[in-house]
């Protein structure tokens, strides 16, 4: 039998972007990254490598685990879950779903109702604006959907909600100048068939985070203080900031 050390905690995203973003809040935080971007071999709270399936690991202050893994598109979603929940791999302590809003501004819950059936097909029931936790299998389970309530429309920011309103969102209001620039190139000719939230998040990489290169994009946000601040602001309305706190220090 394998001694557990710790505890162990899971953040399922939807994808490396996501899985970037989480890196950059979590080190913001003040955990530690083992494994340097996936680079070295570390261990989980029950002593397995920590490999394939785009996987990282942090260590957190207070010495638990955190294993963030993408699961490649919401439809996996589901799937994900009840590897944990199910048996199939130790379950964690703890349990995050990260899940994009994908709506238009204000338009409705359908994120939310993805978690819903998923926590309903485990037994347990979802109450209006509870963000967790709810009790599966003996695993304590919270969701954090994408999505800020900035107004529409704001130059700059993508209607649509996702990791890349948040970001853009967070970004112009530390620096309110980058918004219409980007606005404005977007509208420039010629211009692109289809105009989505990626073509606005990677905008803001082009111009100001280039040095970065695209997979520190998310992570390089965390790092500038002015933004940092702005990310907190919108995920504390959330309440997905407090879940994250809560979630670090145990």
């Amino acid at each position: 039998m394998i001694e557990k050390e710790g505890k162990q905690h899971v953040v399922l995203c939807e994808g490396f972007d996501d899985r970037s973003f989480w890196s950059g809040w979590l080190q913001h935080l003040g955990c530690t990254d083992p494994t340097d971007r996936g680079k070295k071999l570390a261990n989980d709270a029950w002593g397995r490598p920590v490999k394939g399936r785009g996987r990282y690991l942090f260590f957190t202050p207070a010495g638990s685990r955190v294993l963030v893994q993408p699961f490649q598109g919401s439809d996996n979603a589901r799937k994900a879950a009840g590897e944990y929940l199910q048996g199939q791999v130790y379950r964690p302590d703890r349990m995050v779903l990260n899940l994009d809003s994908d709506l238009e501004s204000g338009s409705g819950n359908n994120a939310r109702d993805a978690v819903r059936k998923i926590i309903e097909h485990h037994g347990a029931e979802v109450k209006a604006g509870s963000h967790g936790p709810f009790h599966l299998e003996g695993v304590r389970v919270f969701f954090v959907i994408w999505e800020c309530d900035d107004s529409d429309p704001t130059p700059g920011v993508p209607r649509k909600q996702t990791l890349e309103r948040l970001v853009a969102a967070s970004i112009r209001a530390a620096y309110p100048d980058r918004g219409p620039v980007v606005e404005q190139w977007l509208a420039a000719e010629p211009r692109a068939e289809v105009t989505t939230h990626k073509n606005y998040g990677y905008s803001y990489l082009a111009k100001w985070y280039a040095e970065h290169g695209a997979d520190d994009f998310f992570r390089a946000i965390w790092r500038n203080e002015a933004v940092a601040r702005k990310l907190r602001e919108r995920l504390e309305k959330t309440g997905a900031w407090a879940t994250v706190a809560s979630l670090v220090a145990h």
